[in-house]
């Protein structure tokens, strides 16, 4: 709720929760009208069947289910987004106990997704995750969870959301801050040494080849925005990962962390007293 209030202001579109006089709006008789509005006829349909089916079987589906659906035109998406906040925005959140103390680094980027891009992506963030764990947690001591994720999307428009999230005690923060910091700005800078590049291609690799973090439907949505040439389909992307570089990895750290924007959250305990 931080975040979003954070990065989207006070847009209506981006509520995540009904207020009271939306709830008391609510009737049957208008979630009848929602309903039909959204589920009736048919504009970006996208049906996906998995399992141990025939051809022919899912032709007949398709012919008998599928294909007599009415139709409407196509509906305009629009990117309802607001520009991200200037420079970096740090949001204080209380928490309940010591133990929800932590901090997140929260990035985005515009790009154009494809294969090699979320190649790049994966093994970046393979050698993000393998340095805080030496750096922040066992260096540290004290962290109990410290994580980078570099996710593609592409809805509203194509880009990456980057972030990195820390737990610990609330005395130990600063440091890890620091450490976080530390780490993602030597990656930005210098980018991973041929060790660290050498794990990462690895780990991203095996990930891709056993699926992880992978779901077919929700990439094959990717194919009207990215079309199917750049559709970072598994194998395509497992393939790219053997040609990503140092440089490939250093100069997408510094596109996303060394932008001068991102969104700062520190959990903390509300002091005694």
């Amino acid at each position: 709720m931080a975040y979003t209030t954070t990065r989207y202001g006070d847009s209506e579109h981006f509520d995540k929760l009904p207020d009271e006089a939306q709830i008391d709006e609510m009737s049957p008789e208008r979630l009848l009208e929602i309903y039909r509005r959204r589920f009736v006829n048919v504009d970006d349909l996208t049906v996906a069947i998995v399992g141990d089916v025939e051809p022919d079987g899912v032709a007949e589906l398709a012919q008998r289910y599928i294909g007599t659906l009415g139709s409407r035109p196509s509906d305009t998406g629009i990117d309802r987004r607001p520009p991200h906040p200037p420079g970096v925005t740090r949001v204080g959140v209380d928490a309940d106990t010591a133990a929800e103390s932590g901090v997140e680094f929260i990035f985005e980027l515009g790009v154009d997704l494809s294969p090699q891009l979320v190649a790049t992506a994966r093994v970046l963030e393979a050698v993000l995750n393998e340095l805080l764990t030496a750096e922040v947690c066992e260096a540290a001591g004290q962290t109990y969870i410290v994580q980078a994720s570099v996710l593609p999307l592409h809805q509203p428009t194509q880009f990456l959301l980057a972030f990195v999230v820390a737990t610990g005690p609330s005395e130990a923060l600063p440091e890890i801050e620091k450490r976080i910091r530390t780490t993602i700005e030597r990656m930005a800078n210098d980018g991973p040494a041929a060790s660290d590049l050498t794990q990462g291609v690895t780990i991203a690799a095996n990930d891709a080849h056993m699926g992880s973090g992978d779901f077919l439907p929700l990439t094959l949505l990717m194919r009207r925005t990215v079309g199917d040439a750049n559709l970072p389909l598994q194998h395509r992307v497992e393939a790219a990962v053997a040609d990503v570089t140092a440089v490939d990895v250093q100069d997408l750290a510094r596109a996303l962390f060394d932008s001068g924007q991102h969104i700062e959250i520190v959990r903390m305990p509300v002091p005694a007293g």
